[in-house]
């Protein structure tokens, strides 16, 4: 059975001191993990793309009103600091797969301190997989993405986040930052038409809901 480093997931992390371990003398971050609120509660954002993660992580580190800043960073689920979430019980977390945009304007719309995001919920055994090293289900919560985006008029677009995987950091930030310009934002709106942004056609597409879709 495939193992988490099969498939890659992002985390957007800050850093609030260390933790150490006695009598080891091991030193450990203290990493704050972004978390989501939906009807179930409050959740760990698991990124399916990083991409998403890192428009979300530029949207967050922007700076205040009163001149101060977030330092998140993007972090990749093999990275020893999501260890500390298998350490804790392993919390709720929701995989991100998108953003939800308005019905009427199809821009992002910023809901809760973030932009409205589109997302799936993780099963232990999920969980158990794409954050702490352990064996893919069966049937795992990728198979059930692959499966609705085929019938939303997107097959291909999971392939693509291989691709995005590759791109060095400036191009990173540079295609998160083109990505959000090209379809701009909203302090407040109803966020209601599914998104996700193609690498391969460097522009937003709108998920096929109820027989329409249409791209941007």
């Amino acid at each position: 059975m495939n193992k988490s480093s099969d498939t890659s997931t992002f985390l957007l992390g800050e850093v609030h001191g260390a933790l150490m371990s006695l009598p080891s003398g091991q030193i450990t971050p203290v990493t704050e993990f972004v978390t989501i609120g939906y009807s179930g509660g409050e959740a760990v954002a698991v990124f399916a793309s990083r991409l998403d993660a890192e428009i979300c992580r530029q949207y967050l580190n922007q700076r205040n009103q009163h001149g101060s800043k977030n330092r998140y960073q993007v972090i990749v689920n093999s990275d020893q600091r999501v260890g500390i979430l298998k350490r804790t019980g392993n919390p709720p977390a929701r995989l991100i797969v998108g953003f939800v945009v308005d019905h009427v304007t199809h821009k992002l719309v910023v809901q809760g301190g973030l932009y409205s995001l589109m997302h799936y919920d993780l099963h232990m055994a999920d969980q158990h997989w794409l954050l702490c090293g352990g064996a893919k289900p069966d049937y795992s919560v990728i198979d059930s993405v692959r499966r609705d985006f085929l019938m939303m008029g997107v097959p291909n677009y999971l392939d693509e986040l291989t691709e995005i995987e590759s791109l060095d950091e400036k191009s990173l930030v540079d295609l998160a930052k083109l990505a959000v310009l090209q379809i701009g934002s909203l302090s407040s709106g109803v966020p209601a038409v599914p998104v996700v942004f193609s690498l391969r056609h460097k522009s937003w597409i709108e998920l096929k809901v109820g027989g329409q879709h249409g791209a941007r």
